[in-house]
């Protein structure tokens, strides 16, 4: 997207005004794993879903308890994190609880949106 400066002179004062466009943050679609666990199998995977891991789906994942940073899923799908493993399910949520060995990085399977920010002079 842009990145810069929108020159409009405000009423006879010549002063100019700034408006930023930034792209949404990257999003990685890497299933965080322990060096050397990440596979073949992973990788056809994700190319498979367009970058979204499969962990990241109902039932392998559901959505995390609000007391520890637990979020909702979007639909049927994590946007953020997906914890390790606990008995066979992982759970949506962005934290210490969720991050670590053996989570997946779901942000990737959020839909790229931007964002724009501008100062409230910019009309």
């Amino acid at each position: 997207f842009l990145h810069g400066t929108v020159s409009a002179k405000a009423a006879g004062t010549g002063a100019t005004q700034s408006c930023d466009r930034n792209p949404a943050p990257a999003r990685s679609g890497s299933v965080l794993l322990q060096r050397g666990q990440f596979t073949s199998k992973v990788a056809a995977e994700l190319e498979e879903t367009g970058g979204c891991p499969p962990q990241c789906k109902e039932p392998a994942c559901v959505a995390g308890g609000g007391h520890n940073g637990g979020l909702p899923l979007a639909g049927d799908v994590c946007e953020h994190v997906c914890s390790q493993e606990y008995a066979g399910i992982r759970y949506c949520g962005d934290g210490a609880a969720y991050t670590g060995a053996g989570s997946v990085d779901c942000r990737r399977c959020a839909p790229e949106t931007a964002t724009m920010t501008c100062s409230s002079q910019c009309g």
